[in-house]
């Protein structure tokens, strides 16, 4: 049986998504069962990890045709430093999980990904990064 690829958008970077991502991801087999492909930023996963003192290792890449089945990947969908202001919506928030989303949703949509997950979206910080989100 083929090993799915499964896409995941990071949600709100100051929210609890990265969180909830990362702890899954420490399964022991999860690299068995998948292909984890995070979208967003290693800068922003790495801060997050260091925060709930995760000892994932992860493949970093610009692109979903170069993951490595084997561990899991993230894809950088931006690469400049991201001001992370924990529990607090803004407008650079919702920008972040917008880029995530579309990346995700672009390479489902390509065949790079076979399923899309994604972490919790604040409506507000979509709002306010002008994403008509309902």
């Amino acid at each position: 049986m083929k090993k799915l690829k499964i896409g995941i958008s990071i949600g709100d970077i100051n929210g609890i998504g990265l969180e909830v991502i990362l702890k899954a991801l420490l399964h022991e087999r999860i690299t068995e069962i998948c292909t984890p492909v995070i979208y967003g930023s290693s800068k922003v996963v790495s801060y997050h990890k260091n925060i709930i003192e995760d000892e994932v290792e992860f493949n970093s890449t610009r692109s979903a045709d170069k993951i490595y089945n084997d561990r899991v990947n993230i894809v950088n969908c931006w690469q400049e430093n991201v001001n992370i202001t924990l529990g607090k919506a803004s407008e650079q928030s919702g920008q972040y999980a917008r880029m995530s989303l579309e990346a995700a949703t672009r390479d489902l949509k390509e065949g790079l990904v076979d399923a899309l997950v994604t972490a919790p979206i604040s409506k507000e910080a979509m709002h306010l990064a002008g994403f008509p989100f309902p």
